[in-house]
């Protein structure tokens, strides 16, 4: 009897150590996925994402709104001035559904940079821009023949974005690349407002 605690412990001591390991293990593949997360291969491609469930003033309900905006940085005519800023814009896997009439909304996928741009010559290698994007999205009618009044008309509005991004000249890769992209939904503008 007076063995056996010291035999669970005997036995319990590798079990301790087994766990450590484990827990080891796991803590090291955690850290590569940062690792690899922060070393994004492909710094100049950047996602606006769209996913929210806005209530649209012009189409007088909810609309559940799915989809992404890839942007593609580099240097470039923009504005006027050779610069680095934003290069092409293409919407992937858009869709729109009213939450009331079940009007389904697409969006076009012609989308360029307005206003006034903040692109300042870059100091040392860095610099820093802003632009504003809008996305024109329409619903389409194409209602049954007892559908209520206001799904039969086509609904028109925009979504305004706006986005800041920094750049910096990378020694290791020999090119300017995005260090830091932020983006947010500005307003939804309706046909006849100052922003449509």
């Amino acid at each position: 009897m007076g063995r056996s605690p010291l035999r669970l412990a005997l036995l319990l001591i590798p079990l301790v150590f087994a766990c450590f390991a484990s827990a080891q293990s796991a803590q090291a593949a955690e850290n590569a996925a940062m690792a690899q997360a922060d070393n994004d291969p492909t710094p100049n491609n950047r996602k606006i994402i769209i996913n929210s469930i806005p209530f649209i003033p012009c189409a007088g309900e909810e609309v559940d709104l799915r989809g992404f905006v890839h942007i593609k940085f580099g240097v470039r005519e923009f504005f006027g001035e050779r610069s680095f800023g934003p290069m092409t814009f293409d919407l992937e896997q858009f869709s729109g559904r009213g939450k009331m009439t079940g009007r389904k909304y697409v969006a076009s996928n012609k989308m360029e940079p307005f206003g006034e741009p903040n692109t300042p010559k870059p100091l040392n290698g860095k610099g820093h821009g802003d632009f504003k994007l809008r996305i024109l999205v329409t619903g389409n009618p194409n209602p049954p023949p007892q559908a209520e009044a206001n799904r039969r008309n086509v609904v028109k509005f925009k979504l305004l974005y706006s986005v800041h991004y920094r750049y910096e000249f990378i020694q290791k890769t020999g090119r300017k690349e995005v260090t830091f992209f932020k983006f947010t939904r500005d307003n939804i503008c309706c046909p006849g407002s100052a922003c449509f």
